[in-house]
């Protein structure tokens, strides 16, 4: 008898464990109050994105990349040092149009999510940490493209064509273009 008690034990334990495991990995909004609006503000996900504002998935779902273009990216990130800060507001709609579009163009072309850095912005444009500062953000979304830690080009607020070439136009440049 004690040793099926004894089982019994066991087997909750693992039972409550399991759940508890669970539970912890679960997706939990991250949505802050700031200056009357509902917003993601500081460093984030695309899936914390896209869990909290599920209409930015649907935009990434509906963005066809042209295909000639995503194989001339290719080349370009899969260059050692390539990565990309990404400067958005949830509340803004450029943002919401451009993003997703970045986020999907970048999957094709095989950029790494680790070599992407999302941070959502308040209204104000401002953000703790100085990053804002250092990459003189004035306009949301901005793409800074950097080659080895050093800016390569940028998009700020709308592309020029569409986001696979002004991404091409970015990461082919010597010199950065900004329209801010």
């Amino acid at each position: 008898m004690f040793r099926a008690l004894g089982l019994s034990l066991i087997l909750i334990s693992f039972a409550s464990l399991l759940c508890a495991q669970t539970a912890s990995t679960a997706m939990a909004s991250k949505l802050i109050e700031k200056d009357g609006r509902r917003l993601l503000y500081g460093a984030l996900t695309s899936e914390q994105l896209f869990f909290d504002f599920p209409s930015w998935k649907a935009g990434f779902d509906a963005y066809k990349p042209d295909s000639s273009a995503v194989e001339k990216l290719k080349p370009l990130v899969a260059q050692p040092g390539v990565s990309v800060l990404v400067f958005l507001g949830t509340w803004c709609g450029d943002s919401r149009r451009e993003v997703p579009a970045f986020l999907k163009v970048s999957g094709a072309a095989g950029l790494k999510p680790s070599a992407i850095a999302l941070y959502g912005v308040d209204v104000a444009k401002k953000m703790e940490g100085g990053l804002i500062e250092q990459y003189q953000i004035k306009r949301v979304p901005t793409f800074v493209f950097l080659k080895d830690g050093k800016e390569a080009g940028r998009i700020t607020e709308y592309v020029k064509t569409n986001m696979e070439n002004d991404m091409l136009g970015a990461l082919s440049s010597t010199a950065p273009e900004s329209k801010q």
